[in-house]
């Protein structure tokens, strides 16, 4: 597994930071189809208004934040602006995501995602 220093400290593992507490950015999802972009970013900008559920994961290694947990469920599966999770041996889609940075850092496997958590999947 890859590591990367975070805040001055070595980390294998996703960092996931809360961000309800900071103002919410534009959630602008890009997926290469203008009409499609914008339903996507009307249903992120809903989640993120009602829920005030928005975590920024960062990690290391493959594109996928692997071990991250957003709560209580296990990130296993990032693909089209979607975040799938398992919890207690149930998959299911919990929010969609934005990707920050991809492929960056020293290192080039550096990763930030911002994740719109869907009402149902807070606290």
């Amino acid at each position: 597994m890859s590591s990367f220093t975070y805040n001055g400290t070595k980390r294998t593992t996703p960092v996931v930071e809360n961000l309800a507490d900071r103002p919410v950015d534009d959630p602008t999802v890009r997926l290469g189809d203008s009409e499609m972009e914008r339903a996507a970013t009307s249903v992120a900008r809903q989640r993120a208004d009602r829920c005030g559920a928005v975590y920024m994961l960062t990690w290391a290694g493959s594109k996928i934040p692997r071990k991250a947990v957003i709560n209580g469920w296990e990130v296993i599966w990032t693909q089209h602006g979607l975040v799938t999770a398992e919890k207690d041996g149930r998959k299911d889609r919990i929010g969609t995501y934005t990707r920050e940075a991809e492929w960056a850092g020293d290192e080039g496997d550096l990763h930030r995602m911002k994740v719109y958590v869907d009402p149902k999947f807070c606290g």
